[in-house]
This record gives structure tokens, C-alpha cells and sequence, in this order.
């Protein structure tokens, strides 16, 4: 019988009691995991152990697959139309909803993801993206909606490699994607759809509103002014309080990603970038980093070139609007992109010329995608759609 995590929350954003299995969920209740072995949950913000989750392995994989293939083919599969799948979808978008203060909870907890962002971004888009897709479950068009490997998920190699899973979809690093497509060809040629790693630009012209682009990013033309209102705005977010309500920023998600982060702030300085804010630890527990930018980087840079996938902005200048183009294709990734301009006519002609999965024109809205629209990437950031 899998044990059980207890956590109560009294905390200024929530405050409640979570009960939650910690066993592997598979075939409709959780279970022990065959070979008995756990992962370690870390509390990113203090560094310590919060619990143990059971760890699948293979066999766990093989006894999840059967169980699929079983429901497929007596409870599931041609036995539930479309219409009866939405309904269903729309009821876990309902649950959903009525625990998602606590998924929030959760999602800090173990991820060090700020409250108010888990609850209005990730887990409100989660709610949308169920509530959608039900809409679209009685519709006949050819298409099929799958699961997905999602981030840091284990065991990924033997789900790729597995005979009986037909599709697999996951988001994580280029280097393992790569893995994960490998493994799919040489078992049962299942398709593959990866959304990898990014190097995204955000392009500032200078007739842009600077107070809404100092969010995101620098221009040469508005460096000057632009120096002490960052400062400014980055000393409001309120790093090391998950649960505040204004916080923003919180700890990178493991020891090894908070190392990984520190040495291509490390690289950075060597290369001979400037350091305009940050770059430093904040205290001595937890895996927090300083908001850090950047300044006078160079195109063969390491902290230009590589995604770092941490809280750290690298400036550039650029004088033509030919020349950020081209500035802004010459990197591995295709992932999103954004451009702050008024011009409407430039913000759509740049938009299409950048190679990026996703183009934000920000003229009024802030960093937001919209459901409906089709999502993907080019180049090693992926083959979604």
C-alpha cells in the first residue's frame, strides 16, 4: 500500500491541508512500484527533503501498458464517442478547478514556482487546455489528442522504447529528445513529437513603450534610461517568499540546474560580457539566483550561444532592423521570439522573418499565447505543431 503525504499550508496566499498518495497511478488507483525504489522530492527554496515518490522502472511501464491496451480494447477505445470523451474532459477540468489551490500549493512546494504564477498561469492554462480540447473531442477532423512525457519524468527511455505505446510527446532538453527519438525508431517506429530547448530573442525597437519592454528585455537606443528602471522593477519581485503575493521569481528547480545556471554565469564574466545586475546567489538556502543581465555580449559568446534556461538576459545592440534579423536566426533553436514596436507594419514584417515557433507582437498585450492557435517550432527546438 503506497504512503501517503501529509502538508498544511498556513501561508499569506494559501492555507489548507494536502493529503496525496505518494505510489504510481496505474490502472485506476495508485500502486507500489514493482521494484520498490523512491525519488527524493526537494523543496527548491530551502534545499531539504519534503517526501519520497515511488520510482517506475520498466516493469512498471510494461504493467501500465497492458492495463492501457486492456481499457482500450473493453472500457474504452470505440466504446466512448467523442461526445461522451468531452464530458468527461470537461469533468476533469471541473475537479480541476476545485483543487487547484492546492495544485498550486503543490507546485511551489516541490518546484519552487511562485503561487500566484502556479495558479494564474500554469494551472489556470492547464484548465483552458482541458476545457478546449473537450469542445474539440466530438469533432471528426483526423486528428487524435496523446499524452506526454513532461519534464525531468522517469522512465522515459523504457516509455519510448515500449512496443505497446504507440505515440510519444515530450518537452525537456534537445539532448534527450534526441535520445527519446533514437529509442522510438529502434523499437516500434512510433511517431515522436518534442518541443526542446530555445534560445528566444526579444527584439526592442526604439519606438517602443520602454515601460512595458523593460519587463522582458534591452535595446542600445534606450540603454541608458533602461538601467535604473530594471533595477528597480526586479528589486519589487519578492524572490524568496513562494507564497507572497507579489511574488514573481522564485528558486531554480534542483541543485544541479542552480550549478548549471551559476556556471554559464561564470562563463559570461570570462567571455567578457558585463555584468549590469545581479549575478549572484541570494542567501545560503535554496537554490535562488539573482535576476542577472548582462551587457556588452558578443555573438560567439557561450551565454549568447546556449540556452540557459535560468533567470539570466543577455544584451545586444543592433542599429538595423536587417541586421537583429539576422542576429536573432543565427543560433540553433526556433522556439518564440517577441518584438516591441508601435510600427505595425514592422512588428508583422519581422514577425515573419524570424525563424521562432512563436512570434509575440507586443504592442499593447503582455507575454501571453493564445490556446487556439497552432504551437510549434523550428530547427532543434522540435517537430510540435
Amino acid at each position: 500500500m503506497p504512503s501517503t503525504f501529509i502538508k498544511t499550508f498556513d501561508t499569506p496566499a494559501y492555507k489548507g491541508t494536502i493529503t496525496i498518495p505518494l505510489g504510481l497511478y496505474i490502472n485506476g488507483e495508485f500502486v507500489d512500484p514493482v521494484e520498490g525504489g523512491t525519488i527524493d522530492v526537494v523543496n527548491p527554496a530551502t534545499g531539504k527533503v519534503v517526501t519520497s515518490i515511488a520510482a517506475g522502472t520498466k516493469a512498471d511501464i510494461d504493467i501500465a501498458a497492458q492495463a492501457a491496451k486492456k481499457a482500450y480494447k473493453t472500457s474504452w477505445g470505440l466504446k466512448v464517442p467523442g461526445a461522451q470523451r468531452g464530458k468527461l474532459m470537461s469533468k476533469l477540468a471541473v475537479l480541476m478547478e476545485e483543487h487547484i489551490a492546492e495544485f498550486a500549493a503543490l507546485d511551489a512546494l516541490a518546484n519552487g514556482k511562485a503561487y500566484n504564477t502556479a495558479y494564474g498561469r500554469d494551472n489556470k492554462g492547464a484548465i483552458a487546455v482541458m476545457q478546449y480540447y473537450a469542445g474539440w473531442a466530438d469533432k471528426i477532423n483526423g486528428k487524435t489528442i496523446e499524452g506526454q512525457i513532461i519534464p525531468w519524468n522517469v522512465p522515459r527511455q523504457a516509455i519510448s522504447e515500449h512496443p505497446l505505446i504507440e505515440k510519444v510527446a515530450f518537452t525537456g532538453s534537445t539532448l534527450t529528445g534526441r535520445k527519446i527519438m533514437e529509442a522510438a525508431a529502434k523499437s516500434n517506429l512510433k511517431p515522436v513529437t518534442l518541443e526542446l530547448g530555445g534560445k528566444s530573442p526579444n527584439i526592442i525597437f526604439d519606438d517602443a513603450d520602454l515601460e512595458q519592454a523593460v519587463k522582458w528585455a534591452i535595446h542600445e537606443h534606450i540603454r541608458q534610461v533602461l538601467g535604473p528602471s530594471s533595477q528597480s522593477r526586479h528589486a519589487r519581485s519578492r524572490l524568496a517568499i513562494l507564497f507572497h503575493p507579489t511574488t514573481y521569481q522564485g528558486p531554480q528547480v534542483s541543485k544541479t540546474q542552480f550549478e548549471r545556471i551559476m556556471g554559464y554565469i561564470t562563463s559570461g564574466k570570462n567571455d567578457g560580457a558585463t555584468v549590469h545586475l545581479g549575478g549572484k546567489q541570494i542567501g545560503q538556502e535554496g537554490y535562488f539566483i539573482e535576476p542577472t543581465i548582462f551587457t556588452e555580449c558578443q555573438p560567439d559568446m557561450k551565454i549568447v550561444r546556449e540556452e540557459i534556461f535560468g533567470p539570466v538576459a543577455c544584451v545586444m545592440k543592433f542599429e538595423t532592423e536587417d541586421e537583429v534579423v539576422e542576429q536573432a536566426n543565427d543560433t540553433s533553436y526556433g522556439l518564440a521570439a517577441s518584438v516591441f514596436t508601435k510600427d505595425i507594419d514592422r512588428a508583422i514584417r519581422v514577425a515573419h522573418a524570424l525563424e521562432a515557433g512563436t512570434c509575440m507582437d507586443k504592442l499593447l498585450r503582455a507575454n501571453q499565447t493564445e490556446i487556439s492557435m497552432p504551437f510549434g517550432g523550428f530547427k532543434q527546438s522540435g517537430n510540435w505543431s
